[in-house]
């Protein structure tokens, strides 16, 4: 039953199985096009049960590794990266749904590649958090192919993350140099900013 609910049936699926029930369609006014109809049918099952096969056939066909601190910075550009590596000896193409933290309001976005066996792609993205406390990001949610991209493998990775956001020490050192200059620059007391 985990089989019926992964499995998703491509545009390029419809387009040739309907192409498929035209010919048969045809076959009706011009005969001979009925056997061309037939060995396209049966060609084009064979390929669709070896893409089933090469598409669910491994257990983990991808690993995903999801970068960051550990603590996030209040009102700060804080970066995330993320790398999905081919753990399979044929190449696919995916389509990555990243589990964005609810606050960043990402809802349609989504990373699309194509990997040969064993090769790794990075994705960055940025996050500024508005509010301190806690931010979790969830997991990661794939569409998978073969070369033939009749059928896809969704996937779900547990990925869910919690990280807590502080106020960032850069933007205290800032005001508290921009606090001080006002207080003391009317007494020619300076404070020399260093880094």
């Amino acid at each position: 039953m985990h089989f019926f609910r992964s499995i998703f049936l491509t545009r390029l699926f419809f387009l040739l199985y309907g192409t498929i029930v035209v010919l048969f369609a045809a076959a009706f006014a011009i005969p001979y096009l009925m056997f061309i109809a037939e060995v396209c049918l049966i060609v084009l099952f064979g390929i669709t049960l070896l893409d089933v096969l090469l598409t669910f056939g491994a257990k983990q066909p991808l690993k995903y590794e999801r970068i960051l601190q550990n603590r996030l910075n209040l009102g700060d550009v804080n970066e995330v990266q993320i790398k999905v590596t081919n753990l399979l000896s044929q190449p696919i193409s995916f389509k990555l749904y990243e589990g964005f933290p609810v606050e960043m309001q990402e809802r349609s976005k989504a990373y699309r590649g194509i990997l040969l066996p064993g090769k790794q792609q990075i994705f960055d993205y940025s996050f500024t958090p508005k509010e301190r406390g806690e931010y979790t990001f969830e997991n990661a949610f794939f569409l998978i192919s073969s070369v033939f991209n009749l059928v896809s493998r969704k996937m779900i990775i547990e990925a869910q993350q919690t990280v807590k956001v502080y106020p960032s020490v850069l933007q205290m050192k800032k005001y508290e140099l921009l606090v001080f200059q006002q207080q003391k620059t009317s007494h020619g007391i300076k404070k020399i900013r260093r880094i």
